[in-house]
């Protein structure tokens, strides 16, 4: 088939063919089938399945270029074209060096131990999730000691007690454990760091929930009863007996 004209639009040429057809090709497209200098093509449908690679590759690099992906991820966005084109593009993009998953795994790790507050089982989690192996990661997170781990957790501990405003020794104890379990640390370890730390939690807050716990109570109940009730309540909320029957009767 003759090509009558070529005319550039963005990264691409509008071909118009003799029969009046009118195909869209990449550039590389036509150096590869050496359309300039022969003025016609051949097979057409060879060429669209050429091009259609060439789509994929640059699509790729965009979405390279934006943010570090892997190579899993890559596929699931890919998804749209054959097999044969995104086995290709990735092979391609590999030896480019634009798809490099050891490299991601170790940046990856790296980030998220200095800039988040993520513990290594939560970090393994996220790598699973987007197609690394158990084995890969944890090669990759045993490069860092556990003291560096440990230091985390310290530093985590202690900025969740010093921006605690309502709740008990208990209760915040408590629930650092469960964060920090949730963000994916090693509960025994959370534990024996707990256990070396002393927490301490502003008046303010017993003196609080007292009188919240008194608003309540007081319009049902009086004297002894009340005192009592509002001890229960308090212990129920992580205070220790002795501190709030302490806060409780000595109440004027």
């Amino acid at each position: 088939m003759k090509i009558i004209k070529y005319k550039k639009k963005g990264n691409k040429y509008i071909v118009e063919l003799s029969n009046k057809e009118i195909i869209n090709l990449y550039g590389d497209t036509i150096i590869y089938f050496d359309l300039l200098r022969k003025k016609e093509i051949s097979n057409i449908d060879e060429a669209a399945k050429y091009d259609k690679g060439i789509e994929a590759y640059y699509k790729s690099v965009s979405y390279l270029n934006r943010k570090m992906r892997t190579t899993r991820e890559l596929r699931e966005y890919l998804d749209d074209y054959p097999s044969k084109v995104i086995d290709s593009t990735i092979v391609r993009l590999t030896k480019e060096g634009y798809l490099n998953d050891k490299h991601y795994l170790e940046v990856y790790v790296r980030s998220q131990i200095n800039t988040s507050s993520n513990g290594p089982y939560k970090i393994q989690r996220n790598l699973i999730n987007i197609g690394f192996n158990k084995e890969d990661i944890e090669e990759e997170l045993r490069k860092y000691n556990n003291e560096i781990f440990r230091d985390k957790i310290s530093n985590i501990i202690d900025k969740k007690i010093k921006s605690n405003k309502k709740y008990s020794v208990n209760k915040i104890r408590e629930k650092i454990i469960i964060d920090l379990y949730n963000n994916g640390y090693d509960k025994n370890e959370v534990i024996d760091v707990l256990n070396n730390t002393k927490i301490e939690v502003s008046k303010d807050i017993i003196n609080k929930e007292y009188d919240k716990i008194f608003r309540v109570l007081s319009k049902k109940y009086e004297g002894y009863d009340l005192k009592k009730r509002i001890v229960n309540k308090l212990v129920g909320k992580g205070f220790g007996y002795e501190e709030a029957k302490d806060l409780v009767f000595n109440k004027e």
